[in-house]
């Protein structure tokens, strides 16, 4: 099969609702690679009842390869919402960088916060690195350089009736690392987190931020389709 119409069957399976999905998901076990990367994918897209139950298999097996874990755990955080998050934090740890921060992406769109202390401790180590030489123009949160700011979108969304111990931990990492962001992100965190700059506030009078526009940011990466 010529790969357009591949990709168009698999598009059209979708569209079938639960028949499409099963079908789908029974062709899991016989496709190269890079054709059942796509298959995955489409199966955050697709509706049934056996979707969920395979990307969770699929995820359960640590040889897969890295596109295939990346392209199942955006799928499984589509379907399943903060149901999943139980296996995107499990890939956090002992994973490929990729398949991390997938998973850091995922819990940032839909996530509880079970994962709140392994995702800052990732974000201190994102953020041990020089001050950016570069400086791009505006945020794409799509691109791989933006990915610190996706991970402190989870942690931000989760200040809110936290534990005291968030707040200023997130300040301090923030605080002490702020010229390692991009100025277009310490604009926009300023912007969305007003006092979190290096001369602002003591953490204990510093209001958690809204959540809303850091949960934007994440679905602006059009990994999981409009705001809902």
């Amino acid at each position: 099969m010529a790969n357009r119409s591949f990709e168009t069957a698999v598009k059209n399976a979708v569209m079938e609702g639960p028949p499409g999905e099963a079908r789908l998901v029974g062709l899991l076990g016989s496709l190269r690679a890079a054709d059942k990367v796509t298959v995955v994918a489409a199966l955050g897209d697709a509706q049934g009842d056996e979707g969920v139950a395979a990307l969770r298999n699929l995820l359960a097996m640590p040889q897969r390869s890295v596109d295939l874990r990346c392209a199942a755990l955006l799928a499984l955080a589509k379907r399943a919402g903060a149901a999943a998050s139980d296996v995107l934090g499990a890939h956090l740890t002992g994973v490929p960088e990729a398949v991390a921060d997938y998973a850091v992406i995922g819990l940032a769109g839909v996530g509880d916060d079970r994962a709140w202390s392994e995702v800052h401790t990732k974000l201190r180590r994102q953020l041990d690195r020089p001050p950016p030489a570069v400086q791009p123009r505006q945020i794409t949160p799509g691109l791989k350089q933006f990915q610190v700011l996706l991970t402190i979108a989870y942690l931000a969304r989760h200040l809110s009736g936290s534990p005291s111990e968030r707040i200023p931990r997130l300040v301090a990492t923030l605080r002490s690392r702020f010229d390692r962001l991009y100025q277009v992100e310490q604009d926009w965190l300023s912007e969305h987190w007003p006092g979190i700059t290096p001369d602002g506030p003591h953490p204990d009078r510093l209001a958690p931020p809204e959540p809303a526009p850091f949960r934007a940011l994440v679905y602006a990466t059009h990994l999981f389709g409009p705001v809902h």
